[in-house]
């Protein structure tokens, strides 16, 4: 196939993922070529001062968390995908009850976004065959607000959470 073909394929392609995308519930797309982790010193100076206090899981394959090479080799591009978690429904008043966030009100998140990453992987995989991909929400060696940021998201506000002007900070993030 010609360049010029084959990007009017992968424009067509683009467009759908992005259609399937919407339609599994994700608001937000951001895609960012897949390379070494910008100002990767500031992962180890936060790891070495302890600030990830009982996240221990950080502190292992955080040269992973530096690389997505080292995660999936030959990785190319890293998408990332933002679902809203707000929902208008109000917390109970009772003086006996606890107040929990609202990401935290209903089913465990991550297995809501992880099947709807896998389901939007394999579209991907059966539309671009020999494709590997990876996904994770929050349980992998990837360091998923540094990548929706890169990938214009949003930014990183002063709570250290993802903000989007489309949706504050009321999302989930999940990669692939």
């Amino acid at each position: 196939m010609t360049e010029g073909t084959d990007g009017a394929m992968n424009s067509a392609l683009n467009a759908r993922i992005q259609e399937e995308a919407r339609r599994l519930g994700f608001f937000k797309i951001g895609v960012t070529p897949a390379r070494p982790l910008p100002r990767p010193s500031r992962l180890t100076r936060w790891l070495e001062a302890g600030m990830h206090g009982e996240m221990r899981y950080m502190e292992r394959q955080a040269d992973r968390r530096t690389d997505p090479s080292l995660v999936l080799p030959d990785a190319r591009s890293i998408m990332v995908l933002a679902m809203n978690y707000f929902t208008a429904a109000s917390r109970s008043r009772e003086s006996s009850t606890g107040i929990i966030s609202r990401y935290a009100w209903g089913e465990d998140y991550h297995r809501i976004v992880e099947e709807r990453l896998r389901s939007l992987r394999d579209f991907i995989c059966a539309r671009r065959p020999g494709t590997a991909a990876v996904y994770y929400v929050d349980t992998g060696p990837v360091m998923e607000k540094v990548w929706g940021a890169e990938s214009g998201l949003g930014w990183t506000g002063k709570h250290s959470i993802l903000v989007s002007r489309d949706q504050g900070s009321w999302f989930f993030i999940g990669v692939i």
